[in-house]
């Protein structure tokens, strides 16, 4: 590895070390709160839909969204290191117009490269820098980069939201029809459902007709996640699966630059 990318990879080794950290204080968190949680099952639609509903306080402490903003900071830093190194190894000064560029559009690009926010590096660099642009994807605002800009931008000026979620495991779902004919139509998706103190329903099964408890019950495992309340175009997305999908990201953008040195 050379010399110049020291500080860049160090920058993504403290991201994954921190989210290790993240991870188990958020374990700790989940395990200790988890009796605050109540789950019921009832009948909705007049009788048609088996629900599960949980009830419970949303809010997570504050502590999660200031190290998530710490992780994706190191992240965002890491592709600063990158482009400064880019030109050093040109034998270049860095300047403060130097940036890694992250742009959702053509033109957005264009006119900060106009302005110098590269200028040093080499053409093959250049080249490299735009093919990894968020404007190249069909969903730039759903592109690995263009969240790590996004949530960085953010964490400057608020916390990054996170809230409790619970989820239904689809595979471990046990149903319990008592009478014959009773048939089952359809489940709700297993999506993550922020849970709120007059309950919501986390997980359904509709039924063919109406039914009680006399026909029909059925039991399901759920788990409790912490999760970003937005990331990209997905809404309540698990903390630390994200925050390592975006380090494996930014990790895999800084390896592509790795023939300029």
């Amino acid at each position: 590895m050379s010399e110049l990318l020291v500080g860049c990879h160090a920058k993504i080794q403290r991201a994954e070390e921190n989210i290790r950290h993240l991870n188990r204080e958020i374990n700790g968190y989940v395990a200790s709160s988890s009796t605050s949680y109540r789950m019921i099952r009832e009948f909705r639609n007049d009788g048609r839909q088996y629900a599960f509903v949980a009830f419970g306080n949303s809010s997570v402490p504050p502590r999660f969204a200031v190290l998530a903003g710490e992780i994706v900071h190191q992240l965002r830093s890491s592709l600063d290191h990158l482009l400064c190194a880019l030109v050093k190894k040109r034998g270049g000064r860095p300047s403060r117009k130097h940036q890694f560029p992250i742009y959702t559009s053509v033109r957005e690009f264009d006119n900060a490269r106009a302005r110098g926010i590269i200028d040093g590096v080499s053409a093959s660099a250049e080249a490299l820098i735009r093919s990894v642009q968020p404007y190249t994807s069909p969903t730039p605002d759903d592109t690995v980069l263009h969240v790590v800009q996004q949530f960085d931008n953010l964490d400057k000026h608020q916390l990054l939201l996170v809230t409790s979620t619970v989820m239904a495991i689809g595979d471990k779902i046990r149903v319990n029809p008592k009478v014959s004919g009773l048939a089952i139509t359809g489940m709700t998706p297993p999506y993550p459902r922020k849970i709120t103190r007059d309950g919501v329903v986390v997980f359904g099964i509709d039924l063919a007709q109406p039914a009680t408890d006399t026909d029909f019950d059925a039991d399901a495992d759920f788990v409790t996640h912490v999760a970003f309340e937005k990331c990209g175009r997905a809404e309540l997305v698990e903390i630390i699966s994200t925050l390592t999908g975006l380090l494996q990201g930014t990790a895999h953008t800084v390896k592509l630059f790795e023939s300029e040195f």
